[in-house]
């Protein structure tokens, strides 16, 4: 008797599961093609940033660009790939380098043209944070940490961002 009793209670019970997969599946297909559907019907990308700067930025990076040496403009004019953007990281320059050209490789004109697109492209609480993380990256050098095994650089994170504070205690291990 409890053979007749669990073999339909078994079969409904798959029946149901196969009857839910298919229900999902469908509703997914049918949001896939919604969705395609929206983004043939669209004819323009949409502007992701719409500034009222960027003729300011564009002018700023040109006039900073005309000032590099030939092998400066090389270093700083990356092709925009995958691999390139995958390869990006805010670990220390001991650990992953950098790519483009140095702020210490730069006369003090180019540091200038530079520092103004950055603060154009920024804005001025973007180029305020950008000022602070470079501080904290030049008190990170002077106290020889950054690279791999090298002195743990004290810091403190404070409401402004991480900047560096000698004497204070170093991140845990």
């Amino acid at each position: 008797m409890k053979k007749q009793f669990v073999l339909p209670l078994c079969a409904a019970a798959g029946t149901l599961s196969l009857g839910l997969v298919v229900a999902k599946v469908s509703s997914a297909q049918q949001l896939t093609q919604t969705q395609a559907k929206a983004v043939t019907a669209t004819t323009e990308a949409p502007t992701l940033l719409a500034a009222q700067n960027t003729d300011s930025v564009v002018d700023a990076a040109n006039a900073f660009l005309a000032m590099l040496s030939a092998q400066q403009k090389t270093t700083t004019q990356i092709k925009l790939k995958a691999n390139l953007a995958g390869r990006w990281s805010n670990f220390p320059v001991g650990f992953v380098p950098r790519n483009g050209v140095f702020f210490r490789d730069l006369n003090d004109a180019q540091v200038a043209a530079a520092l103004k697109v950055a603060r154009l492209a920024l804005g001025e609480e973007g180029f305020k944070r950008f000022g602070e993380i470079r501080a904290a990256d030049d008190e990170l050098g002077k106290a020889g940490g950054g690279g791999p095994g090298g002195p743990r650089a004290p810091f403190e994170a404070n409401a402004k961002g991480l900047t560096a504070q000698p004497g204070a205690p170093g991140p845990p291990p």
